[in-house]
């Protein structure tokens, strides 16, 4: 429907799964899969931080996504824990899974590697964390500098190992 459609002066919309912020300001409504209302969306075709979800999972779910119809990307936000990147068995899981992903289909990945209690710390003491970089929403920042809602939603993400 979306891909039949025209804007003014002939521009053809294109479907996405996210905007930017919109899983944080989102104020959405509770949803059958155990996320109550208010709390945050799903990030992407990442699912949503209700549903309790092995990595694995998570990116089989998000490649079977029609992702070549959506022109504005489809991110997958993966956390890993820095504990399972030591070495050349973590290498081997990051390669494990971004070849994974995107011989089942997958389009648009990206990972952080920091612990929940790291990020705490960080929102403790941002003086001594000033250099913290995360992926926020299509993007990479300063964790110190990002609005609250967002380091919450990062953390909780950490938390849920996605």
């Amino acid at each position: 429907m979306i891909l039949a459609s025209r804007l003014e002066g002939g521009v053809r919309p294109y479907p996405g799964f996210f905007r930017f912020s919109g899983d944080i300001y989102g104020g959405a409504q509770a949803s059958a899969d155990g996320r109550r209302a208010g709390e945050i969306l799903s990030y992407g075709v990442a699912p949503s931080t209700a549903v309790e979800t092995s990595i694995t999972s998570a990116l089989r779910s998000a490649s079977h996504v029609r992702h070549d119809r959506c022109a504005c990307g489809n991110p997958c936000a993966v956390t890993l824990l820095d504990s399972d990147l030591h070495g050349e068995a973590g290498a081997r899981l990051i390669r494990d899974l971004v070849a994974g992903y995107f011989a089942m289909g997958g389009f648009h990945l990206h990972f952080n590697t920091l612990t929940p209690a790291e990020l705490r710390r960080a929102q403790r003491e941002p003086q001594n964390h000033a250099d913290l970089t995360v992926r926020v929403s299509g993007y990479s920042a300063r964790f110190v500098t990002v609005d609250p809602r967002w380091q919450e939603a990062i953390i909780e993400r950490a938390e849920k190992g996605r």
